[in-house]
């Protein structure tokens, strides 16, 4: 792994607010403080498993609450498609949490990685553009 040094730029606020059907979520990305940041459209944070959704050409889905026991968290992060996938055909792949493969780099931090590749593990999510998203768990003692 590479160390790189690097300095916050900007730093934005989530703010929790309704979303559809009596979903709650905390929204950065998206917000009047924070447009036109392309290719990244929108970023929320919510609760629930891991969905990667293609919208192309056009696809219509709805996203509902499940009660539940336990508490589940995610985020839902929207990316621009480049002009020549406008068009494409819709897509939908859904990991349940358990299906995310992870990376153990060292005692103390775990990566989930949701799409790319990241120490040597890849995501079997597929995506039109090149994509890196991952998740980093990090023990407090810890640094990455």
């Amino acid at each position: 792994m590479t160390a790189a040094s690097r300095s916050i730029v900007k730093s934005v606020l989530s703010k929790e607010q309704a979303e559809g059907a009596g979903a709650r979520v905390r929204r950065s990305i998206g917000r009047p403080e924070l447009r036109n940041h392309d290719p990244f459209l929108m970023l929320d944070e919510f609760n629930v498993d891991k969905r990667w959704m293609t919208a192309g050409r056009g696809i219509v889905h709805s996203e509902m609450p499940v009660k539940s026991q336990t508490r589940a968290h995610g985020l839902q992060l929207w990316i621009n498609l480049p002009k020549e996938h406008k068009m494409c055909e819709p897509q939908y792949q859904e990991l349940l949490d358990g299906q995310i493969p992870r990376a153990t780099p060292e005692e103390g931090v775990v990566v989930k990685v949701i799409a790319g590749e990241s120490h040597g593990i890849k995501s079997q999510v597929y995506t039109r553009t090149p994509t890196m998203y991952l998740d980093f768990k990090v023990a407090a003692n810890k640094t990455v």
